[in-house]
Order: structure tokens, then sequence, then C-alpha cells
């Protein structure tokens, strides 16, 4: 078990944990929850990491989480912040800056995405969990409407949320962090400044590595991998779980376990 640690950038704190492999360290792993998530969403899958000598950091998303401020971020800002907290860790671990394999999952993807663009020196490669890069369209369909409501709504609408965010029924102690997370004080009015401060990204050489994990049952994002996404990871690839929803580090960490295990053997030292 890991310690939370906290890093304030302009007055914006970010949690965050590190985990050390038993074993000689191969790769450094950041793995980044999701706005609305936290960096527990990736407990499923840790383990199984740290036992093949992977030094894992994960983040929460800056503004967002227990340490959340009032103070919202742009995606851009997000991408700075978490750099600084691998900088960190770079510096108490050898005192070198490192490559590191980037892992977003949703709308943590973009930043990760960002971050790639941004520092390609120091990233390694890009594992990145049901992307969200069409917010603009998605907003505008009653599917993701109706979702956003019942996630507004008492503990019954929740749990139909739920289910159709994971694309099966779950326990109630599976989804309740989630339901905590979105009645956070104000994480809607943030959510929707991150979003609208979000650019559009632009098809552009990006030179890492790339990985994408889509989900067959994907309520959010379809279940069929938009030609935009092929368009701006040209170079991406490609694997899509067939019976997972939107957060398959939860419902089938087995499957996403093996294929990032397999991508870091594949793409680290």
């Amino acid at each position: 078990m890991s310690l939370d640690r906290y890093l304030s950038f302009g007055g914006v704190p970010v949690r965050y944990q590190v985990h050390h492999p038993l074993k000689d360290i191969k790769n450094r792993v950041a793995l980044i929850a999701s706005p609305l998530f936290s960096i527990e969403q990736y407990n499923k899958i840790l383990p199984s990491l740290l036992e093949k000598g992977n030094l894992c950091v994960v983040c929460d998303f800056p503004g967002f989480g227990p340490a959340s401020s009032s103070k919202a971020v742009t995606m851009e800002e997000a991408a700075k912040m978490i750099w600084g907290i691998l900088d960190e860790v770079d510096r108490i671990e050898g005192g070198r800056l490192c490559c590191w394999h980037l892992v977003g999952h949703g709308l943590s993807a973009r930043t990760a995405y960002d971050m790639a663009r941004h520092s390609p020196d120091s990233a390694a490669s890009l594992v990145l969990l049901c992307p969200c890069f069409e917010i603009g369209r998605m907003f505008r369909t009653p599917t993701l409407a109706r979702f956003l409501f019942r996630l507004a709504s008492g503990r019954r609408q929740f749990a139909r949320a739920a289910r159709f965010l994971y694309g099966k029924k779950l326990p109630e102690k599976e989804w309740m962090p989630l339901r905590r997370a979105f009645n956070r004080p104000k994480v809607q009015e943030k959510l929707r400044y991150l979003l609208a401060k979000d650019p559009q990204r632009q098809p552009a050489a990006l030179f890492v590595p790339q990985m994408i994990l889509w989900c067959g049952r994907d309520g959010i994002l379809g279940g069929q991998i938009p030609d935009s996404l092929k368009k701006l990871l040209p170079d991406g690839e490609y694997h899509t779980l067939p019976t997972a929803g939107h957060v398959p580090m939860y419902t089938h960490a087995g499957a996403v376990r093996d294929y990032v295990r397999g991508w870091l053997a594949s793409n680290g030292s």
C-alpha cells in the first residue's frame, strides 16, 4: 500500500502515489486518472505491473480528486503539472530525468497525448484506454445527455448510469467512489471549463509508440473505433475488448493487464 503524496501548482494540489516494484526497475509508468475517477481506478492492474519490475506513479487528474481545489485547469496545464510530478519522482529516485510510459483513460488520454506531443524525449510510449477525443460531438448526443442527467440524480438513477458506463451491473461498492467524485464541490463546473478550453487536436506526427484499447460495449464512445481517431493516431496499434464497457480496468482487468504488460515488454527496457 503506497501513501498519498501531494504537489501544488499555482494553488492546485495534485494527489499521486509512487509504487515500487520488488525487483530492479525496468520501466517507469505513469497512470493518469480520468477527472471523474481517481487513482484507485488502476488498483486492479497495478500489482501485475509491479510484478514485472515497473515503477508506477498514479496521479489524480489536476483539479479533481480528494485534493481538488476550486480552481479549474486546462488540458495543457494538466499536462505540465503531471510532468512536474514525474520530474519530482525522478529527482527523488535517482536525480536524473527518465523516459516514462504514459497511460491515460477517457479524458486523461488527451492529457497523456499532450504530454507526449510537448515532451517527446521524455515519453517512452503511450497507452490510451477508451480515449475521448471527440467531446464536442459526444455532448450533443441524447444518449450522453441522459447519462449525465442520471449521474446528477439520486442513487437509483446513478446506479442505472453506472451500469451504462461500465457495460454491466456492478455492486454498489464498485460505483460508489464515482458518485462521491461526481458530487464533490464544483466538479461539474470544472469539467465544463476543462472541455470548453480544450482545443481540437489536429493530425500531426507523434514520435512515440502508441497502443489504443477500445471497448465494444462502450456506451459513452460507441463500440466502433472512430475514423477520426485513426487519423489522429495513424501509427497506433489498435485493440478492441468486445465485451467491455467504458472502464475496462474494472470489468476486464485481466485483459487490460495482459495488453499493458505485453506492451511494456515489447516497448520498454
